[in-house]
């Protein structure tokens, strides 16, 4: 199993932020990536005064989920910590739109379970869900 550092993963979620910005682009061409570290959103779409949180998750056939995290390294983060409006799952084929609110949701009604996993750069907790539980 290749494990990636985190400046590996900030690349990739670079790529993803990019790859969704030239998507809503297409309708709202003001729409902007936050420079530099925002821990709310990563993309500001001005027309219609909304905040996007990209999360880049290459394909994985084998579980079909995405990762939601709610704390790393013993702080909260992602999901615990979101201002954003929207969020959109992407796996380099899929765009999978949805609110926090629609998340939280989706872990109550189906009572998923917490996990806990460590990675190079520190513990983390998360929510696998299902693919299907949000498109």
């Amino acid at each position: 199993m290749i494990v990636n550092t985190f400046k590996e993963d900030l690349a990739i979620g670079k790529l993803g932020e990019e790859k969704v910005l030239q998507k809503i682009r297409k309708k709202y061409p003001c729409s902007v990536i936050i420079p530099g570290y925002f821990k709310g959103y990563d993309i500001w779409v001005p027309e219609i005064h909304k905040s996007i949180e990209v999360k880049y998750q290459k394909k994985n056939d084998r579980y079909n989920t995405f990762v939601v995290e709610i704390e790393a390294n013993g702080e909260p983060s992602a999901l615990s910590t979101t201002i954003a409006d929207i969020w959109v799952f992407y796996d380099g084929d899929h765009y999978t739109w949805t609110t926090p609110k629609q998340i939280r949701e989706c872990i109550d009604t189906h009572k998923l379970q917490l996990r806990y996993f460590k990675q190079d750069f520190g513990k983390k907790k998360a929510y696998f869900v299902p693919k299907q539980l949000l498109a």
